[in-house]
């Protein structure tokens, strides 16, 4: 917690912030990264599973479901991880290319990530994940 650590001057108070802004954005099991999935999974359920009732095959749900949140240099990625065969159904259906049978949404790309990240840029909600993590961290913030 960085509420029990003494700063003695500007560069170690900024020093302790910025570690701790670091940690929140690099948290895997954090408000923030729990916020992105759950925006991303809204996202699969409006563009790709309202946008039509398949009749041709039933659907697993696993689109939806299959997040996995992975940490890279700049912090967090949110990934999907369907796949089936071999093949990665996320981005068949992100980008309407690789589809093996017709019907009618198959060259109309449902672009349930880009528009998730659209949100996300200016989510009060993922906002608030973000206070809450440095809450945890002993910061009072607002």
């Amino acid at each position: 917690m960085v509420r029990s650590k003494n700063f003695t001057d500007l560069g170690s108070l900024f020093a302790g912030i910025e570690a701790a802004v670091n940690s929140t954005l690099r948290d895997k099991q954090g408000s923030v990264a729990r916020h992105a999935v759950e925006t991303a999974k809204r996202h699969v359920e409006v563009e790709v599973y309202q946008s039509y009732n398949p009749q041709f095959y039933t659907r697993t749900g696993q689109l939806k479901e299959s997040w996995e949140v992975q940490l890279t240099i700049d912090g967090l990625m949110i990934v999907n991880t369907r796949n089936e065969d071999g093949k990665d159904i996320a981005y068949i259906v992100h980008e309407a290319d690789g589809y093996t049978m017709s019907f009618p949404f198959e060259n109309v790309p449902r672009r349930f990530r880009d528009t998730a990240v659209e949100e996300l840029k200016n989510d009060a909600g993922l906002r608030a994940a973000f206070l809450s993590d440095l809450r945890k961290r002993g910061f009072n913030v607002m």
